[in-house]
């Protein structure tokens, strides 16, 4: 139906209030947390600070900067190793383990923010397997270049974790987007990386990395048989075996992150109902 104010509006699905309810009980409960807690990934442990502004002269952060490769092409896997301890960490090079041209303006690189207070600018950088492997620290053990997904659940850090997906989805973000999708001509990387800009002249469109809203939620039982606390979990028939995941469901073009949270309950129901029966 058409709102007074001209814009579109579809019926409240079944159950919205009870969901919208349960939801405001949680914020509640969040807001009474210590702020420390509800901060983003890159406030965690050593500050990483965000503003390109302080990216200047590039050439000099570049130059004492820390780099995390990435695998060249679409797959854009990630290369972790073994520390000492037997945890799973990123591999790390700096500038001079990095093969010749890698930091040109025409090849893929990207600033992620610099960590205070030791004042290290952390960049990724698309860079070859072999490159990579007779490069890293000989410290370091069992060295890989795998999808980010197949280790993410060895990486103990959240901030090792959150900068391998953040160095990966920028080098996936430009190898995917090497032409205009307006005049088909080539483009070149931009704002450190941020962005990829048309080299028509007659054009000059930017892009940017797409963003994908969605909702991921863990559903528990509050009964249970054994006294004990149960989830429902799902999994993709491709994956390997013993990999489950929480639910989750994109937000499509009009659609909020609520009904799309109510969706994923709608679905689960019919789940349950199905095993029930």
């Amino acid at each position: 139906r058409i709102c007074a104010r001209g814009s579109l509006s579809s019926p409240r699905p079944p159950g919205y209030t009870e969901v919208m309810a349960a939801l405001g009980t949680l914020l509640s409960v969040l807001g009474t947390r210590p702020t420390a807690t509800l901060r983003p990934w890159f406030t965690h442990g050593p500050a990483l600070s965000r503003d390109r502004s302080i990216l200047h002269p590039l050439a000099e952060c570049l130059e004492l900067g820390s780099f995390i490769p990435v695998e060249r092409g679409p797959s854009a896997k990630s290369f972790t190793a073994l520390a000492a301890g037997g945890q799973r960490v990123p591999v790390l090079l700096a500038r001079a383990d990095l093969p010749s041209g890698s930091l040109d303006a025409d090849q893929d690189w990207a600033w992620l923010g610099r960590k205070t207070p030791c004042g290290t600018d952390v960049f990724a950088v698309a860079v070859d397997e072999a490159a990579v492997l007779s490069a890293a620290n000989p410290a370091l053990r069992d060295v890989s270049c795998t999808p980010l997904r197949d280790v993410a659940d060895e990486i103990p850090s959240p901030d090792d974790a959150a900068l391998l997906s953040t160095a990966r989805g920028y080098m996936h973000f430009h190898a995917t987007n090497r032409f205009c999708a307006r005049c088909g001509s080539p483009t070149l990387p931009t704002k450190a990386g941020a962005a990829r800009l048309c080299t028509n002249e007659a054009c000059r469109h930017k892009v940017y990395p797409r963003v994908d809203p969605a909702a991921i939620v863990l559903v528990t039982s509050p009964m249970s048989v054994d006294g004990g606390k149960h989830a429902l979990l799902g999994r993709k028939k491709a994956w390997p075996q013993g990999r489950f995941s929480t639910l989750s469901g994109f937000a499509e073009l009009g659609e909020t992150i609520e009904e799309v949270i109510i969706i994923i309950i709608i679905i689960i129901t019919i789940i349950l109902i199905i095993l029930i029966i």
